[in-house]
């Protein structure tokens, strides 16, 4: 699982969108999962709803109105008793 908090549009290093989806995915050799969370006006939507989506995350935004100690307890009562965890089917023969 990773966490990520953001204060808007990629500014530093790579700023490409597609390129930021690309690196994130090759760098995710463990399918983790990607938490993302967007805080301000000027947060990138469509990439950060992407990069939760591709892994099987979800995504949250605050804005500077909201207190974002909310949304983050909202987070972490969703993650913190998994329903099923470290799940596998065996086949048993008869």
């Amino acid at each position: 699982m990773v966490v990520v908090l953001t204060d808007g549009a990629p500014t530093v290093g790579e700023t490409r969108p597609v390129e930021i989806q690309k690196a994130v995915k090759a760098a995710n050799g463990r399918a983790a999962r990607l938490f993302v969370f967007g805080v301000g006006h000027d947060v990138n939507v469509q990439l950060l709803d992407s990069l939760a989506e591709d892994s099987r995350g979800a995504r949250d935004y605050v804005t500077p109105s909201q207190n974002i100690e909310v949304v983050l307890g909202r987070f972490f009562d969703r993650i913190s008793y998994p329903v099923l965890a470290d799940l596998s089917i065996v086949e048993v023969a008869s």
